[in-house]
């Protein structure tokens, strides 16, 4: 299985200012979600996530003995949300060997630009 996001812009922003949206946040921002399945070769271009002071800005997560691998992202932007990237595999998965070439995350990022959690491997990430 497979994924691609190119030239794109990804909003959690409140409209209209005064309205019920104003106290709503969304969860993240985008999630790959290698659920009991193999993912390799994603790629992620020109993608610009903003505002998502809720959650995070990209999600990779492996689990149910599924596996993330070979994912190339370029020039994705993560501006002011709770987290920036997040790396996650549990017991039975991994998250291996994506590349992440020439982005940026900034803003106000609330708790952690990058984290990579386990138990399962989440190595060779670069």
């Amino acid at each position: 299985h497979s994924s691609s996001i190119q030239d794109l812009a990804v909003y959690d922003w409140r409209y209209p200012v005064g309205g019920y949206c104003d106290n709503v946040q969304g969860a993240g921002g985008i999630l790959i979600d290698a659920d009991n399945k193999g993912i390799e070769s994603t790629t992620i271009s020109n993608v610009l996530v903003y505002w998502f002071m809720g959650g995070t800005g990209l999600t990779m997560r492996a689990q149910n003995s599924g596996g993330m691998a070979y994912s190339n992202i370029q020039n994705l932007r993560i501006r002011h949300g709770l987290e920036g990237i997040r790396l996650s595999a549990d017991a039975t998965s991994f998250v291996n060997s994506n590349s992440f070439v020439g982005g940026a995350i900034s803003g106000g990022i609330t708790d952690v630009a990058l984290i990579a959690e386990g138990p399962g491997a989440c190595n060779d990430n670069k």
